[in-house]
């Protein structure tokens, strides 16, 4: 699909301080609130950079009729498949100012980019776990906005750790002991632990990804087994037939309890020979009553029964046709 202006909140989060402004996680591809993403690959930034505005809530325009553009956007990049830039606000506008306030103050930690979808695609090749609606894999950025509450449920501010002067022993000496060092530890000593546990920080988020989709593949596969059971089953008990087992599968998939009690209110077949007796003639003669029972349904019940059940098709069939040599209608 192709050609979509959009504004969406996807990835809102406080990366950490730097000289002259602060810098956001503007987006990743990872999964939204809304069951899509957006391919960091397929953002094109070279419209943004030209005219890196920075919004409120991605409205032009206030209500009063005044500009609602806050700041602009510096050093524009993409880091480990991170879109990454510094906001630095603009003073001069009230709301801009107030705005920075709140960001400073942690009451606001959020932002959100605009952007011009040109492809996407619902190919099962793009979809992550729990992601349910469309991939962007090509966008052109417009804008990067401010906003109260994101769509991405990973919308938080990030731990800003900033390394401690080596000159102040105390700040050394406080951070060696948090991160499990000796008091005494120097400055790259400190660095070397703080890329471990980063380090560490990634191999956890990665395998705790990977069993959650194991998990999910798993449970997925015994909910099938056990809807092929309970069709099968329904089968077995001629209450559908067997052509019907891919449609029932699929009911099931759905809505296993619905489905289940549905083939439950479903007849079971029984065979004519449990259904009907042989009775006596007033002359003492023998009257097949299943042979009776048996030419008298319609040509829809004698192809369903031998769909369901061809064996006892096939043995109500024979003692027709021994009837009628009986009875001298065929020899």
């Amino acid at each position: 699909m192709d050609n979509q202006n959009i504004n969406l909140d996807l990835i809102v989060l406080k990366k950490t301080d730097k000289a002259g402004g602060t810098d956001f996680v503007l987006s990743d591809s990872g999964v939204n609130r809304y069951g899509s993403r957006v391919l960091t690959s397929g953002v094109n930034l070279e419209a943004f950079i030209k005219n890196p505005v920075m919004l409120w809530g991605h409205r032009r325009y206030a209500e009063n009729g005044k500009t609602n553009i806050i700041g602009r956007w510096e050093n524009i990049r993409i880091e480990n498949d991170q879109l990454i830039a510094t906001a630095v606000f603009d003073e001069g506008s009230e709301l801009g100012k107030e705005v920075k306030r709140q960001v400073e103050q942690g009451f606001v930690k959020a932002v959100s980019i605009g952007f011009y979808a040109k492809r996407w695609s619902n190919d099962p090749g793009y979809l992550l776990p729990e992601q349910t609606d469309w991939t962007v894999i090509e966008a052109d950025l417009i804008e990067v906005s401010f906003v109260d509450i994101p769509a991405n449920p990973n919308a938080v501010k990030k731990l800003n750790f900033i390394l401690p002067n080596p000159q102040n022993h105390h700040e050394m000496k406080t951070v060696a002991i948090t991160l499990g060092l000796q008091e005494g530890a120097n400055e790259s000593q400190v660095m070397q632990k703080v890329a471990e546990l980063q380090a560490a920080h990634q191999n956890a988020t990665t395998e705790n990804a990977t069993l959650k989709a194991k998990l999910v593949a798993i449970e997925e596969g015994e909910k099938k087994r056990n809807c092929e059971e309970l069709v099968s089953k329904a089968i077995s008990e001629g209450r559908i037939i067997a052509a019907a087992r891919p449609a029932y599968i699929n009911y099931a998939m759905t809505n296993f309890e619905e489905c289940k009690a549905n083939l439950e209110k479903m007849p079971a077949y029984k065979p004519l020979s449990a259904q009907i007796e042989t009775a006596q003639s007033p002359g003492g003669a023998v009257a097949n009553s299943e042979v009776q029972k048996f030419q008298a349904m319609s040509a829809a019940e004698k192809t369903k029964l031998a769909q369901n059940n061809p064996e006892e098709h096939q043995r109500l069939t024979k003692l027709v046709l021994e009837q009628a040599k009986k009875d001298g209608k065929i020899k």
